[in-house]
């Protein structure tokens, strides 16, 4: 799926949408955590929501007398969508390299919380053509420390994000800052790669998207 950059949704530009919608489908978020992502304030956070609600890009849930929000199929589509420039499969392959490489050494890094298990593409890179919208991929990530131990270390180093300045809206933004950590490491600030956490909502298997394994950790 590709998107205009140029054009606008609901009044806020595409990639605003994408990248909310990215967030979303990573963790629900609550109305105070939208409205934080795309710079507004909560009237008109809440207006986006509705409207995202009534075209079935997102659906509101209830947890502990607090709503929050999670992205449907759609919705998830979206966050997929691709708005960059075409960029040569040569290249392609080059920035690839590079994303197995940080893979590695955040499989190494004991700093890391989670493990990458497993790395996966899709999208327009399986084609034949020499020329490619973005790197789709797609990775299975897995806690390095039982779940005790793992509670403690996330928290602990949420925590330090905050002392360094970094803004949680609630606990459960909190909870994913050291999952957030390593996808941003692997990203590396590179807008021709897309990442996206392998069916935590069954998107792929839902829409069949044919994936191609490229990585598979091995103790």
């Amino acid at each position: 799926m590709n998107i205009d950059s140029k054009q606008k949704l609901f009044g806020f530009p595409t990639l605003t949408i994408r990248n909310l919608l990215r967030k979303i489908s990573q963790t629900d978020r609550t109305i105070e955590s939208i409205a934080d992502i795309v710079n507004t304030d909560i009237p008109d956070a809440t207006k986006l929501v509705n409207n995202l609600i009534s075209e079935n890009y997102i659906i509101s849930i209830s947890r502990k007398s607090k709503t929050y929000f999670q992205t449907t199929i759609k919705g998830n589509s979206y966050a997929m969508a691709t708005a960059s420039k075409p960029i040569k499969r040569t290249t392609a392959k080059k920035l690839l390299e590079g994303f197995l490489e940080r893979v590695h050494q955040v499989n190494s890094d004991d700093y890391y919380l989670y493990r990458v298990m497993k790395v996966m593409l899709f999208g327009s890179y399986l084609s034949n053509k020499e020329t490619i919208s973005d790197i789709d991929i797609a990775i299975l990530l897995e806690h390095k420390h039982k779940i005790k131990e793992f509670t403690k270390l996330d928290l602990e180093r949420a925590h330090q994000a905050k002392l360094k300045g970094r803004r949680f809206n609630n606990f459960v933004e909190e909870y994913a800052w050291a999952r957030e950590e390593v996808l941003l490491f692997l990203k590396n600030r590179k807008r021709s790669i897309s990442i996206h956490i392998y069916d935590v909502d069954g998107i792929f298997q839902q829409k069949k998207i044919e994936t191609q394994v490229v990585y598979t950790y091995k103790p």
